[in-house]
């Protein structure tokens, strides 16, 4: 890939992943794992959110458990932060956070989809895993229950 098909994709993957969060939010009141009943959320607070996460921003003007459903906080929010992350990798070498590490452990590619990939896999998923070790050992839990 050159560098405007990938910057292509990344948009691509940044609009996709928008509208799938801005869709799970108003739709949350249809979909399963909402205990407790909780309805759409209003158009500018799912909008706002959906740009938030997508930008990495992940700038919240609710309260998780008292606006959104398990279903889109898990499918939606959590997703969409793995992704973000991954997606931003190579574009944001100043960044404050991790992509520093991410360089350095991973060689970039000419293509999106490889990086993509790679830092979901590689990196991503195996610190989820151990933090959710940590979590664990700790006594936090996950239930599905109101």
């Amino acid at each position: 890939m050159n560098w405007k098909v990938y910057a292509l994709a990344v948009m691509l993957l940044n609009v996709l992943g928008l509208l799938v969060v801005y869709a799970l939010q108003r739709l949350q009141g249809f979909l399963p794992l909402n205990p407790q009943g909780f309805g759409a959320v209003s158009p500018d607070s799912s909008w706002n959110t959906a740009v938030s996460f997508a930008t990495n921003t992940n700038w919240q003007g609710y309260g998780g458990e008292t606006t959104m459903s398990y279903l889109t906080q898990m499918l939606a929010l959590t997703t969409q932060n793995f992704f973000s992350r991954a997606r931003h990798r190579h574009g944001c070498p100043d960044c404050h956070d991790s992509a520093e590490l991410c360089g350095i452990l991973l060689k970039p590619s000419a293509d999106f989809w490889v990086d993509l990939t790679r830092t979901v896999l590689y990196i991503l998923l195996p610190m989820a895993f151990v933090l959710s070790l940590v979590l664990v050992s700790q006594g936090v839990v996950q239930t599905f229950s109101q």
